[in-house]
Formats: C-alpha cells, sequence, structure tokens
C-alpha cells in the first residue's frame, strides 16, 4: 500500500526534480506552510488515501508540492491555524447540516443543562454555572504562560472560539497552546464562592487540555476591520469527560432555534474578561445584554466605516455593560424550554469586537451569529 501511494502521488506530481530543503514555503491559498514529507502532513496525506483521488485534490495536491527526500515527495504543509481548501469545500454552505452531525454533536439530554439560576446583570456566576465555559492559554517566547481569549465547550472533543484568538493581529508572538475547563477563579488554586449562607468550593480541579489541531474559516481575513467569519474550532488532544463543571452546551441544530434573531431579546455574555476599570476579572462574571435589531445595527457601524453581515448580529450598548477584549471568543448565549419544561442553553453568538473602551452607552458589542454556521462546524469535526 505504502509503495502504492508513493507511486500515485509521483504519477500525480508528474516530475521527480529536487527543490531546494527549504523549511518555510507558501500554499496554494499562499498561506505560510512546512516544507515536510506527506506522511507527516495530516490534511494532505488524508486526500492521498482517499479512493478514487477527485480531480479537484489532485490538482491541490501538485500544487503543494515543494521536493523530495530521496524518492520520497515534500508538500507545503499548512500550519495548524490554516485550513486547506479545495473547491468542494469553498461550495459548502456554511448553514447546511451535514446528513448526520448527531454522531459527534451531544443532544439536549447531555448539552446547556439548565440548573435554574436567575440571571443578574454584571455579577459573579455561581461554581458550576455555565460549565462549556472555556478559557485559552497561550505560551509567550519567554515560556511564561497567559490566558488571552474564551472559548466554549460543544462536544467532548471540540472547543468554539473566535477566529482572530488564532490568527489575530496581536497574536504574532504567543502561541495558542491548550484550553481550560472547569474554571471559575483564575487566580486561585482552590475555587471557592459565598452562596449567602456557606462556603462552597469545587469537587473537583479545573483541567488544562491540549489542542491537537486549530481550524479558522476559511474565509476569515484578520486584516479585515469588519472581522467577517470570526470563527474558529478547536480540537482537544482528547475527549473530555462530563461532570458538575465540565459540560458542552447546545448548539442551534433545529430549525426552531436555527431561525431565531433574537431581535429585542435579553442574552447572557459570560466570561473572564476586562471589565469596566479595565481590569481582567479573576472569576466568571455573567451579563445580560439586549439585541438590536439587525437594521438598526448595520446603520450604527455603518457610521463608523463599518460593515456588519448576516453573519453577524450586535447586543449589547449599554453604559459599561458589555463584552469586552478577554471575552473574544466567549459565548453569547440563549435558554429555551421546551413542550415538558426543560430548559437548555444555546450558543447564539461568539464574542468578537466592539467599541473602544468597552462599555459604550448605544454602541453594542459585534458577535458572529452561530446559526449561520452550523454546516461548517459540523462537516469538520471528526470522531
Amino acid at each position: 500500500m505504502k509503495l502504492f501511494n508513493l507511486c500515485l502521488l509521483l504519477q500525480i506530481l508528474h516530475f521527480c526534480g529536487v527543490l531546494a530543503d527549504n523549511s518555510d514555503c507558501r500554499t496554494p491559498n499562499n498561506e505560510m506552510g512546512e516544507c515536510i514529507i506527506i506522511r507527516n502532513c495530516t490534511r494532505l496525506y488524508a486526500y492521498l488515501m482517499k479512493r478514487p483521488i477527485s480531480a479537484v485534490h489532485t490538482n491541490l495536491l501538485r500544487r503543494s508540492h515543494c521536493g523530495f527526500v530521496g524518492e520520497v515527495p515534500k508538500v507545503c504543509c499548512p500550519s495548524e491555524t490554516t485550513e486547506v481548501m479545495d473547491k468542494a469545500d469553498m461550495e459548502e454552505d456554511d448553514e447546511v447540516l451535514p446528513s448526520t452531525p448527531s454522531n459527534l454533536l451531544p443532544s439536549t439530554s447531555n448539552c446547556g443543562l439548565d440548573l435554574g439560576r436567575k440571571i443578574l446583570s454584571g455579577t459573579e456566576t455561581d461554581l458550576d454555572e455555565f460549565p462549556w465555559m472555556a478559557l485559552l492559554l497561550y505560551e509567550l517566547p519567554n515560556g511564561r504562560q497567559e490566558f488571552g481569549c474564551g472559548g466554549v465547550l460543544i462536544s467532548d472533543r471540540y472547543v468554539l472560539t473566535a477566529a482572530h484568538c488564532l490568527k489575530g493581529k496581536s497574536l504574532s508572538k504567543r502561541n495558542l497552546k491548550s484550553v481550560r475547563l472547569g474554571e471559575f477563579n483564575k487566580d486561585s488554586d482552590v475555587d471557592c464562592s459565598f452562596n449567602g449562607f456557606n462556603t462552597i468550593c469545587l469537587k473537583t480541579p479545573p483541567i488544562n487540555v491540549n489542542i491537537e489541531d486549530k481550524l479558522t474559516h476559511w474565509k476569515y481575513n484578520p486584516e479585515d476591520d469588519n472581522q467577517k467569519h470570526d470563527i474558529a474550532l478547536l480540537r482537544l488532544e482528547r475527549k473530555v469527560k462530563s461532570n458538575d463543571y465540565i459540560q458542552p452546551i447546545c448548539l442551534p441544530l433545529l430549525q426552531e432555534e436555527r431561525k431565531k434573531t433574537y431581535s429585542g431579546m435579553n442574552l447572557t455574555v459570560a466570561g473572564w474578561g476586562q471589565t469596566e476599570n479595565k481590569a481582567t476579572s479573576s472569576v466568571k462574571l455573567k451579563l445580560l445584554v439586549p439585541v438590536i435589531p439587525q437594521s438598526d445595527c448595520k446603520a450604527l457601524y455603518t457610521e463608523a466605516s463599518k460593515e456588519i453581515s448576516e453573519k453577524q448580529m450586535c447586543a449589547g450598548g449599554q453604559q459599561n455593560k458589555d463584552s469586552c477584549r478577554g471575552d473574544s471568543g466567549g459565548p453569547l448565549m440563549s435558554i429555551s424550554v421546551d413542550e415538558n419544561g426543560d430548559s437548555n442553553w444555546y450558543l447564539a453568538g461568539i464574542v468578537s469586537y466592539g467599541p473602544v473602551p468597552c462599555g459604550i452607552k448605544d454602541w453594542p458589542g459585534v458577535y458572529t451569529r452561530v446559526s449561520k454556521y452550523i454546516g461548517w462546524i459540523a462537516r469538520h469535526m471528526k470522531p
């Protein structure tokens, strides 16, 4: 089989000339990559293993060729934050669900479970509230690690966040390494909270899980001031087990949830981001924010020379009450009650950007509308 694959790839490449042995290269999408043996490039090797190999994938492999090691071909393998795209992928609608997404995404009996608490603006969450909240941990050039963005657990293997948390302008010297789950107070080894009567502490400590793969939406451009398609998918190194403090949120898979605009509704945003005092919070906070009608959102941001697409939404605009920079990638959440009276939290949006400074009256924050990317999310998840 290995010999067959080698011969097949040599036929695809048409030639056997040895190119310069340079680890840096440009992919067919003009992204930076590394020139390595094809079997070490997971995404391109997967195309080679498909039978039959499509003409599109044949062309992609040929254009990715960058040399040989002996007779073994090398390809320009995209970095882990770069998505390999082919024509078939580009023609897929971000909203169209694949036929069987349910085997990788949790059912409503295992996601977004509501614990029946009231949401008050600007208050601390309870210890086990919003157990799908995630913190992204970055490594600096000096080896020190720091939190930089938020995220949200959507299955036992995947976290959703903002694309600018992976490919943002300010990330050139920071490398996203892992995700923290089950956290409440990021500055404390033992998390405790006073409920008015007793001090209650977490039964299990938070966990750090390394990231196996990172995927930003292929249309996202970090240089775009409008921050369109600001969404990314993180695959964890291992599956995580649900407990009182770690559980996935529900995605709006059903048409009833996907057709909601949330206009005029109050949704909940949570995170450890900057407060009105410009200092990050040690503990997880929650806040109710009103969703602005789409027409008003577009008109408002037109005044700031920005364009709001149908795949974005606005919420907030109250003085000193807003998601902020450290909340990037975190969730904007809605709660739904079914005919049986059971409640579930759904992921409505991902924190993208907003006014500077945060919390300016009549200037809402901008969120990536998750229902518009359900197909993209489901297609790129794997067991």
